[in-house]
């Protein structure tokens, strides 16, 4: 079920999601482009295999996992 995106905010450079591949299953770092507040709570915008997902619609695996940047 797709939610309404209340307030979108840019990223900062560096952050990054651990995501499940769509097409080989394997983990996959994707970089975050913005964060969406959906409902109460904050998710991450991140690009992965050319489309723009947020973490409760992205349809594999387990939940995303958020990386900070490293100094």
């Amino acid at each position: 079920m797709l939610q309404t995106i209340t307030s979108l905010t840019t990223a900062t450079p560096g952050w990054t999601v651990t995501v499940t591949d769509l097409t080989t299953g394997d983990p996959a770092v994707c970089p975050i482009v913005a964060w969406a507040a959906i409902g109460s709570e904050v998710h991450p915008v991140f690009l992965a295999k050319g489309s723009v997902w947020t973490a409760p619609e992205y349809p594999k695996g387990p939940t995303p996992v958020v990386n900070a940047p490293t100094p």
